[in-house]
């Protein structure tokens, strides 16, 4: 199998092969591709459109899961994203191999790439530098939440205060 150096995510055009290569490759620079870039910001925009004008928007207005027809206001939207990543932050289990770890997580920021989550832009990038240039994944334990992943990437991404970056509302 030939070592990727640089994966470009698309969204759209992650193989096994290449997942599996930078997965293992401590030197493979993990990127996100322009146009991936511009519909993460066009989604982005719509769903803080169609939030402004008083739709409600799943994550954004509204909460999730259990939640989603919990009205979210603009004052409460940073608390509201701060409780998200706590509550989902959780885990058991054995630590997966570092490489596994690695390759949840570019499978998670390959899915932003396709630019339907309403994330961020600059969370997706961060997120990549960090694959990228390190410091190194925590490995996560094997057993956790459907939203663990994101959990875990948010936290790895910017440290401890996450006040500073909202995931999904707040400047």
């Amino acid at each position: 199998m030939a070592t990727v150096k640089e994966l470009s995510l698309t969204g759209q055009s992650l193989t096994l092969e290449a997942l599996i290569s930078a997965s293992t490759n401590s030197q493979t620079k993990v990127t996100i591709s322009d146009n991936a870039i511009k519909k993460m910001k066009e989604n982005r925009a719509f769903a803080e459109h169609v939030s402004q004008r008083g739709d409600t928007v799943y994550g954004l207005s509204v909460g999730v899961g259990s939640r989603k027809t919990r009205k979210i206001s603009r004052q409460e939207l940073i608390k509201f994203n701060n409780r998200m990543i706590r509550d989902h932050c959780t885990a058991q289990g054995p630590r997966l191999p570092h490489d596994v770890t690695k390759a949840s997580a570019i499978v998670l920021l390959n899915t932003l790439a396709a630019g339907r989550t309403n994330v961020r832009p600059s969370l997706a990038l961060a997120f990549a530098r960090r694959l990228s240039y390190g410091p190194k994944l925590a490995d996560v334990p094997m057993y956790g939440g459907t939203a663990l992943a994101l959990a875990f990437a948010r936290r790895l991404s910017y440290g401890p205060k996450l006040a500073d970056v909202p995931m999904y509302g707040g400047t």
